[in-house]
Formats: C-alpha cells, sequence, structure tokens
C-alpha cells in the first residue's frame, strides 16, 4: 500500500472511519513494511582476492534486490578481514552495477600489519537519489597488492538493505 499524505484537519471536522484508517492505520503499515533484505553469509570456506580493481566480494550468494516506492536505501556490511601480504584493502558497495563511491579506495580501507591479524570491517551508508522500482546491491572489495581474506568460515558476512525514504 502506498503512502498517503497526512490530512490537515481542521476543527470540528467529522472524521470517518475511512480516512481514520488511510491517515493512521494504512501509513503505519507503510513505514512498517518497507522493502528490506538481510544475509548472513557463513560459507564452507573464505572469500579471497587478489584483485586491484573492484570486484563483486560474492555476486551470488552477496546480492540484494528490492523493490522500492521510496528515493532512499541505507545499506549496510560487516566482516572479519586478514591479509597475508600487501598494505591494506579497500571495500565499498555497487547499486545497479555502479559503485557507490568514485574514490580509488572506495568506502572502507582496511589497515592491517603483513600476517593474519583478524580485523573487523564494517560500514553504514544511505543511498539517497534512487528511482522508484527495483534496485541491485552488492558488496564489492578489492586489494592494493597481495591476498585479501574476508573470513566467512568461522565469521558471518553480514550485508543488508531496507528502503528508508
Amino acid at each position: 500500500m502506498p503512502w498517503t499524505t497526512p490530512t490537515t484537519w481542521v476543527s470540528a471536522q467529522v472524521v470517518t472511519a475511512t480516512q481514520l484508517n488511510e491517515q493512521l492505520r494504512d501509513n503505519m503499515n507503510y513505514l512498517l513494511s518497507r522493502p528490506h533484505q538481510r544475509i548472513i553469509r557463513v560459507a564452507s570456506s573464505n572469500y579471497t582476492t587478489t584483485s586491484t580493481t573492484f570486484v563483486d566480494i560474492d555476486a551470488t550468494n552477496l546480492s540484494i534486490t528490492l523493490t522500492i516506492s521510496g528515493s532512499a536505501v541505507l545499506v549496510g556490511f560487516s566482516g572479519v578481514a586478514e591479509v597475508n601480504s600487501g598494505p591494506f584493502y579497500c571495500f565499498d558497495f555497487t547499486v545497479d552495477g555502479n559503485r557507490y563511491t568514485t574514490v580509488s579506495n572506495g568506502l572502507l580501507e582496511v589497515h592491517t600489519a603483513t600476517g593474519f591479524i583478524h580485523v573487523p570491517a564494517s560500514y553504514t551508508a544511505l543511498v539517497m537519489g534512487l528511482t522508484v522500482g527495483s534496485h541491485t546491491f552488492r558488496p564489492v572489495w578489492r586489494a592494493t597488492s597481495g591476498t585479501a581474506t574476508l573470513r566467512a568460515v568461522n565469521s558471518p558476512v553480514v550485508f543488508w538493505a531496507m528502503e528508508v525514504a
């Protein structure tokens, strides 16, 4: 059900049951039933990449498609990362195949010392200006050198998106 613009009531106006249902029940249901999805991914092996350009972490299992009626979506990601060589690695996400940020290191840089140090990696971003309809969100990453590892065996990778406006 769509959002109904709230009525400006006047003094002594008689309110019908239909108006109350539309203004209160239907608008509350709209707010509480906005499209959302959460993926908690535990896999049989960790994710790895040596790519120095942004690539999908897992295009099959870490992909969210929402059909929205508004224009803003809140997106979040968390996981535990490690590097076995190289100075740092970078995380971002795509909306309909286009990266959210345009900077070379993405939305999040994770810096560690060499040697399998486990580091929490997390971001939350508000995507605004979307059109009504279907949109696909996917987390992406890259290594600056060496091999980047995102733990998925004993630590879940969490990716979520929800319409907020």
